[in-house]
């Protein structure tokens, strides 16, 4: 049976992308790549770096911040990009040290 992050990461990976869409603080394409970028390298390796666990941290809280601010159609692709971020973060073990 799939996880609710697989089951996510396969029903976000088939959703196209929703162009033209512009929040004024937020890159988010930028914010769509890093999610989705970090997600296939935890389905590939099964773990994170403390780096990029912090990185999707990051994003997860700016899909949040910025969820009632996107246009109703495309509030469905980007709350789901968050809920991936959010069952990344509690399937994913870390490994390594933040070099700091």
């Amino acid at each position: 049976m799939a996880t609710a992050f697989e089951s996510l990461l396969r029903e976000h990976l088939a959703a196209p992308y929703p162009h033209g869409v512009e929040v004024s603080d937020a890159d988010l394409e930028m914010l769509d790549a890093d999610v989705a970028g970090l997600a296939t390298s935890y389905r590939d390796r099964r773990h994170l770096t403390v780096e990029q666990s912090e990185i999707l941290r990051g994003c997860a809280q700016e899909l949040h911040r910025i969820d009632a601010s996107l246009p109703e159609g495309s509030r469905e692709y980007f709350r789901r990009l968050a809920a991936l971020a959010d069952a990344l973060i509690a399937e994913a073990p870390v490994h390594g040290s933040s070099v700091r």
